[in-house]
């Protein structure tokens, strides 16, 4: 027995040394180098929503150099140029890789949760960001720069007041609102009077934006310019309940008749639930 357990501590002794003899001294480089970020493909980038699910940008670097095979997590940063950086926007991560692509609707959502305005213009500043551990300092790579431009996801009314829609008060609510059903486009459905005039604005008062008939470049021909000062658009169809369309990419108004909006209602508090004599 004694001299299998001897067997057994020699055998031991052998493979622990032979493990240490085999095994790696890891050292981390005491200065790493900041690894390359290549250029974006342009230097100015308006982001549509029509292009949502398109790539805005394949990008690409170089590894950096810890002095071992470390598994390294690149991130894909950005931030407005007047920041330096001090809010970055994570926009992809990955593993041990030197490229990561995201798309035209990511980055623009991204960028609107930041506090970016739609349509406006803002330059930007890219990097990618290498961890390994939390132990071990971060690396930046260099910065490249781009102009971009979010598109809006939500989209605001607008509206139409006169004398062929209602009236001409606010305070009245005879105002129609025209709610967005796409980019740009705004439609709802009027009781529109022969021969009255009205106009299309931006906010629900008179002031500060809103369009008149020169303003558009087709309209349909229930409208003509009312020449009243104002160059409103006047309803020269027959009285009745349209569908109105307002393009504002094309600057097109049209219109389609409609029957009458109805709505129902039927209930005890009327005389009962029966639909052949209780409801109005």
């Amino acid at each position: 027995m004694k001299k299998i357990s001897l067997i057994i501590i020699v055998f031991m002794t052998i493979f622990l040394a032979a493990c240490e003899k085999d095994k790696e001294n890891v050292v981390l480089n005491e200065n790493i180098t900041a690894n390359d970020m290549s250029n974006l493909t342009a230097s100015t980038f308006v982001l549509s929503l029509d292009n949502a699910a398109k790539v805005f940008q394949a990008f690409s670097w170089t590894v950096v150099d810890y002095g071992f095979e470390a598994v390294v997590s690149y991130t894909v940063q950005v931030d407005i140029k007047a920041n330096n950086f001090s809010s970055p926007i994570d926009l992809i991560t990955v593993t041990d890789a030197t490229s990561a692509s995201i798309s035209v609707g990511e980055i623009n959502k991204l960028l609107l949760a930041a506090g970016l305005n739609p349509d406006e213009a803002v330059d930007m500043q890219f990097r990618i960001k290498a961890t390994i551990h939390p132990d071990v300092p971060v690396v930046y790579s260099d910065v490249t720069e781009a102009k971009i431009t979010p598109y809006a996801t939500t989209f605001p009314p607008i509206y139409m007041t006169g004398g062929a829609t209602g009236g001409w008060n606010w305070d009245l609510y005879t105002y129609k609102e025209l709610r967005s059903s796409a980019p740009n486009v705004y439609e709802t459905v009027a009781k529109f009077i022969n021969g009255e005039a009205f106009r299309f604005f931006k906010q629900a008062d008179w002031n500060p934006v809103s369009w008149n008939y020169p303003y558009f470049t087709t309209v349909s021909s229930e409208f003509e310019n009312a020449v009243d000062g104002d160059s409103n658009f006047r309803f020269v169809g027959t009285t009745g309940y349209f569908k109105v369309t307002v393009n504002m990419t094309t600057k097109t108004v049209s219109m389609v008749a409609v029957a009458e909006p109805v709505l129902f209602a039927t209930g005890a508090a009327l005389g009962g639930w029966n639909w052949d004599t209780d409801n109005i």
